[in-house]
């Protein structure tokens, strides 16, 4: 009885070791975080700050719904949503998360995120918890001013058994690579006397022959056919 009593408290001991381990090692990945938030806040210039974003003229703003296609420093602090999940009686989900970018190069960058969630079934207890921490990097691989266009290349982590299973936390890592597009309309206007010749010159054959009879105008409608049917009517002057 004596070294049973004595083995039953030695797992006892290892499985206390084993939790208070569990939780040093969660406070440290959820301390860190804002941790270094704040030091890339202190350490990002104000120029950096506001000069990311631009293809040309053009400014491309971040938003809560698109990722950025670009590289930038920025500091997400908190981002606040809620919601109710359309299963059975609803669940109301609400979500606490901090993100961070932060440019190692021009074009190069790297994020860290993590989400704290809130979940209140109805009827039932409601339960709280972190998600995976969340990292990520992006290249910015092209920009043309001209054009006011940007593309980079993107690869997303979330990782396993970093958060609560009691909010949903998967237990194993996930990748998701991405490409990031941006994309202006400013040289738009350059084409637009092209356009307004193209313009002039439909009107002026559809004023000659609305029904497209013409043995020269056959490709172009054939075309028309092809695309919208044998029965359309005769396009309007």
């Amino acid at each position: 009885m004596e070294i049973r009593g004595c083995c039953a408290n030695q797992r006892s001991s290892q499985v206390k070791i084993v939790f208070v381990r569990s939780i040093a090692i969660s406070i440290l990945l959820r301390a860190a975080l804002p941790v270094a938030a704040l030091f890339a806040a202190l350490v990002v210039s104000t120029n950096n700050a506001f000069s990311h974003g631009f293809a040309g003229k053009r400014f491309f703003p971040a938003t809560l719904s698109t990722d950025d296609p670009f590289v930038a420093d920025e500091l997400s602090l908190p981002t606040i949503s809620s919601i109710v999940t359309p299963d059975e009686g609803g669940t109301r989900d609400t979500e606490l998360s901090v993100d961070i970018a932060k440019r190692i190069t021009p074009n190069f960058g790297i994020e860290a995120g993590e989400t704290f969630i809130m979940l209140h079934p109805p009827g039932e207890r409601a339960v709280s918890g972190f998600g995976n921490l969340e990292l990520g990097a992006k290249y910015e691989f092209f920009e043309n001013d001209e054009h006011e266009s940007i593309l980079s290349l993107g690869l997303g982590a979330e990782v396993g058994s970093t958060g609560s299973k009691r909010v949903g936390a998967d237990p194993f890592s996930t990748w998701a690579p991405a490409l990031f597009f941006g994309k202006g309309l400013g040289d738009l206007p350059e084409d637009l006397p092209l356009l307004e010749l193209a313009k002039d010159r439909a009107a002026d054959l559809l004023a000659r022959d609305p029904a497209l009879a013409e043995p020269e105008h056959a490709l172009l409608r054939d075309a028309v056919v092809a695309s919208f049917g044998p029965e359309h009517e005769p396009i309007p002057a």
